[in-house]
C-alpha cells in the first residue's frame, strides 16, 4: 500500500488526520502533497486551519483535512 493510498484510507473511515498524525502513524511527512493528489483524482477533501499558541507563547497553525462524503439522494 502506498502512503497515498493510506491517507485516502484513513479519509474514507471518516477520520480527520493531519500531517502530525499521519506523521506517527506511518513516519510519511508529505501529508500536503498527497491531499492535493487526491483532490486532483477527484476527492472532495476539505481543509482547516487550526491557530494555536504554545507553552512559549509562540503562535502557529496546522491543517487538519477531512473527506467530504457526497450526499444521497433518495430514490422516488
Amino acid at each position: 500500500m502506498t502512503n497515498d493510498e493510506y491517507i485516502l484510507q484513513e479519509l474514507k473511515k471518516g477520520r480527520t488526520i493531519s500531517r502530525r498524525t499521519i506523521y506517527l502513524e506511518i513516519g510519511y511527512f508529505k501529508t500536503p502533497t498527497a491531499i492535493s493528489k487526491l483532490r486532483a483524482d477527484g476527492y472532495a477533501i476539505k481543509g482547516k486551519s487550526i491557530k494555536f499558541t504554545n507553552s512559549l507563547g509562540n503562535k502557529g497553525r496546522y491543517h487538519v483535512y477531512r473527506l467530504v462524503q457526497p450526499e444521497q439522494r433518495e430514490l422516488f
